[in-house]
């Protein structure tokens, strides 16, 4: 029976895949868009869930932000309705998913299901990969401090022996030594890298009928360095610092993508159909937006005295705070929205991403917080240059010195999310792909492939 992969690649810009190939480059996207071209999805336009972690549960579960209701990066370990894997499962079908966007682990019997790094869920898969999620759960999360445990380290090797490609290895090798020189998107790239020959192994070992594996990279590197990417048509650059004038981040992220299509396509049997999603894709910013991170949490929470039940910090300038009940977290809020910069009116953006509108007034205060009853979504505001020196903030007659000790840089963000991402299927010819179709109608079109063959 013909299988379904989908290969999630999450904010990819086709229009700029275009632009490369146009430059002799990508010939794997090349021959997919040729042959089977491409339709447009179309998400919503709200920019406070405008981001994959919530359109991604829309694809997933065909449900709508009003009606899924999914709004933080680990929100879905909550959840309680159906997604796509159950959905095939309970048709009697073979299901397998590797690292999909915000997702719950509810299959009876997986042939694999390996979660995102935020998401606390249950994982089928063999030691080895519960090895390297454990090692990237630990990275991630200290990715500003660009801080790999010795633990993690141990934990990669041992875990990626049993799946590592042969001929990738000069591969491998490659992209730790541009890393190690300090060009961190190779980190994103070397990560990626790893996780399609671990899906790659799994799948041929299990052949589920249904399969999806989401990698994130190319969002990563269109988020932080867009503004360094040949066909990036804006006045804004980054600094030497932060990239070499010679590299192109979005470049080398899209060849690692185009390859990694040829294998997939390489590894699948020949009856397989093939879907490609991107969930959204990006636009580049008109202003400068330095973000940092707390390195320690509790720490600075226990300096400005918050007393909180539990923290979680997310991404990257992001956590939250839980507590027992409302009103201790309307407290906390107050407080935190009392801490100040000293003599810095004018350092942080008033809007935080999650706001519709956007302008660039500036203030003082530090966090933008989200009240949502018994927990607070925080983040560290971005500011328009980088901290000063021996920088003081206050909160109430609190005052903390030389902040920026704190935290870690974590990047210039070069581009954010537009609401309009792209889907190819492998199943429809390149006139009859819809021009245009909804995020959520993804949900539909995979569930439509199997009700059919469960009626065969």
């Amino acid at each position: 029976m013909p299988k379904l992969i989908c290969f999630e690649i999450n904010e990819i810009n086709f229009p700029d895949v275009e632009k490369y190939i146009k430059d002799g480059k990508l010939k794997n996207f090349a021959r997919l868009i040729n042959e089977y071209g491409y339709s447009t999805t179309i998400s919503e336009s709200d920019q406070g869930v405008l981001n994959p972690w919530v359109q991604w549960v829309t694809a997933h579960t065909g449900l709508e932000y009003a009606d899924h209701g999914i709004k933080r990066l680990g929100d879905a370990q909550n959840a309680n309705f159906d997604q796509i894997w159950e959905s095939i499962e309970s048709l009697g079908f073979k299901v397998g998913a590797f690292y999909p966007f915000n997702s719950k682990n509810k299959l009876k019997s997986a042939s694999f299901f390996t979660p995102d790094p935020w998401v606390d869920t249950p994982i089928d898969a063999p030691y080895s990969v519960k090895l390297i999620h454990q090692a990237l759960k630990q990275i991630t999360s200290d990715y500003a401090k660009d801080k790999i445990a010795l633990s993690s380290y141990l934990k990669l090797g041992f875990g990626m022996l049993p799946y590592m490609q042969l001929r990738h290895i000069p591969q491998y090798a490659n992209f730790t030594y541009h890393y190690l020189k300090g060009r961190k998107w190779y980190r994103a790239l070397l990560c990626d890298l790893l996780l399609s020959d671990v899906f790659v192994k799994l799948y041929k070992k299990n052949r589920p009928d249904f399969a999806t594996v989401c990698i994130n990279a190319g969002a990563h590197v269109q988020h932080h360095y867009a503004f360094s990417s040949v066909h990036y048509e804006g006045e804004i650059k980054n600094p030497e610092w932060y990239v070499p004038a010679n590299f192109d981040p979005v470049e080398q992220v899209y060849e690692l993508y185009d390859q990694l299509i040829g294998e997939w396509l390489e590894a699948m049997p020949q009856d397989t159909r093939a879907m490609f999603i991107t969930g959204l894709s990006q636009e580049a910013h008109d202003r400068m937006s330095i973000y940092y991170r707390l390195d320690d949490h509790e720490a600075f929470l226990q300096e400005i005295g918050l007393q909180y039940k539990k923290v979680q910090p997310l991404m990257t300038e992001d956590f939250i705070l839980w507590f027992d009940t409302n009103e201790q977290a309307k407290a906390a809020q107050v407080l935190l929205d009392g801490v100040v910069a000293e003599g810095h009116d004018d350092l942080f953006y008033v809007q935080s991403a999650d706001d519709n509108e956007r302008s660039d007034a500036t203030t003082a205060s530090l966090f933008y917080v989200d009240n949502r009853g018994k927990d607070l979504y925080i983040q560290l505001r971005p500011c328009n240059r980088k901290y000063p020196e021996n920088f003081t903030i206050k909160s109430g007659d609190t005052r903390i010195k030389k902040f920026e000790d704190k935290v870690s840089f974590v990047s210039i963000k070069n581009s954010g999310h537009r609401s309009e991402g792209y889907f190819i299927d492998t199943n429809q010819t390149k006139e009859h792909q819809s021009k245009t179709i909804l995020l959520k109608d993804v949900f539909h079109k995979i569930r439509a492939v199997f009700d059919t063959r469960a009626e065969a």
